[in-house]
């Protein structure tokens, strides 16, 4: 799961795996309801939400559509704009060999359990002095439409740390490896956060 993807090879590394399983969703403020019926209309083109066979050439739809197409489209770039913002502070923690405290950027992306589980793995990175060295992959992050739940966004998520270690005061090293995960997020308070991940597999990456 990086609590998410990538925490988990330095966690497993820790051999501190902490559970991110599934919790009740937080209410929502802004909830995305499913695509609207109507006749498509010339004044009115929609860009296919993208899935298998799909060419993302706009085709003509009703108001209503063009209207939930374009939410739909702004709330999945905005989740996967939150998520690559999670990662980024991540990786700067790990680098920086763990913390006492979320760093803002992190508070601000993630929420309930998943924040909490977050916290401790970073200040078992401080109390085992481990570090983050080498050059992770492309982070790979696509949205999920086959699991819808309310409002919320899944996200597959792919991070290749294979060329990244993760050292230990004491000489030990912790390798990483291609992680592939699952995250949830919903919004909390106006603003899209992490909820939850779970952990798919190691050395597999479905985006490619």
């Amino acid at each position: 799961m990086r609590l998410g993807s990538r925490a988990a090879t330095a966690l497993l590394a820790l051999a501190l795996l902490p559970a991110c399983t599934p919790q009740a969703t937080a209410p929502s403020d802004r909830p995305v309801s499913a695509v609207p019926d109507g006749t498509p209309t010339p004044s009115h083109w929609c860009t296919p939400l993208p899935s298998p066979g799909a060419t993302g050439e706009p085709v003509p739809c009703s108001p209503a559509q063009a209207s939930w197409n374009a939410e739909r489209l702004s709330v999945e770039t905005e989740a996967i704009a939150v998520y690559e913002r999670y990662d980024a502070e991540f990786e700067q923690v790990l680098r920086a060999g763990g913390a006492e405290e979320l760093p803002p950027g992190l508070v601000e992306t993630t929420h309930g359990r998943f924040q909490e589980n977050l916290l401790t793995s970073i200040r078992s990175f401080r109390r085992n002095q481990v570090t983050m060295v080498g050059d992770p992959g492309p982070l790979k992050v696509a949205v999920n439409r086959r699991e819808t739940q309310g409002s919320g966004i899944f996200l597959t998520v792919c991070n290749d740390d294979s060329n990244v270690t993760y050292r230990f005061a004491d000489g030990r090293l912790g390798q990483g490896a291609q992680i592939h995960a699952k995250v949830f997020l919903d919004r909390v308070d106006g603003r899209l956060r992490i909820h939850r991940s779970q952990f798919v597999d190691v050395g597999t990456c479905p985006l490619g």
